[in-house]
């Protein structure tokens, strides 16, 4: 959706100058409910946000760069795109993990992207936020929005299905890292019957997990 300012123009029908402020991305990672939470602190003329941080954060990363901005993204883990970059393939088209996440890498080709860095806290400002990273540098914007990510669900808190006992119960994730060349003693060289199970965990209480797996 077009997002308008403040002379009603949305901002992606703009023609913007390149901005020579930096636009600063910051992924966080805290206890369980912050996991794969990320998080671009923004900082521009007169405009300030914060975006997201696997490929939905790149894809944000990616049209801050064509409005000409030139984002500094930092990223906790050893690499950018989140879950999609340790997938085979993407439904529906069936397009390769890896070539999303590469595409995306490139469109933000102008960005800084810092990898094995994280946040140590976040202060309120009275006119913004102050961000320490976890290297000693800090950071100032003037305005926070979260996109967060996910976790996915631990099947083996569904004991019926018998994952993490049963040796040929894997979980879908499982089967695109075996996809993807990863070695998996669990899947046989030839399986003579497969078998799917869907929405695992999905709306259960209590299982600890009350939203929808989609």
């Amino acid at each position: 959706a077009a997002v308008s300012g403040t002379d009603g123009i949305p901002r992606g029908r703009r023609s913007a100058p390149h901005r020579k402020d930096p636009v600063v991305a910051v992924a966080r990672f805290g206890g369980a409910a912050y996991n794969d939470v990320f998080a671009f602190f923004v900082r521009a003329v007169n405009e300030e946000r914060l975006i997201g941080g696997g490929v939905a954060g790149l894809e944000a990363a990616a049209q801050l760069v064509t409005l000409g901005y030139s984002p500094v993204i930092i990223e906790k883990s050893d690499r950018p795109g989140g879950h999609v970059a340790s997938w085979h393939r993407l439904f529906p088209d069936m397009s390769k993990a890896s070539d999303v996440v590469e595409s995306l890498v490139k469109r933000t080709r102008e960005a800084d992207i810092l990898l094995k860095t994280g946040i140590q806290y976040i202060n309120r400002l009275k006119d913004g936020y102050n961000v320490m990273l976890d290297n000693g540098r800090q950071i100032n914007a003037r305005a926070v929005l979260v996109a967060s990510g996910f976790q996915l669900f631990d099947a083996s808190k569904k004991e019926e299905y018998g994952y993490g006992v049963y040796s040929n119960v894997i979980t879908n994730s499982d089967l695109e890292a075996w996809f993807e060349g990863n070695g998996d003693s669990r899947i046989p060289e030839s399986p003579s019957r497969i078998g799917f199970v869907h929405c695992v965990g999905s709306r259960d209480l209590k299982a600890g997990n009350n939203q929808c797996s989609q």
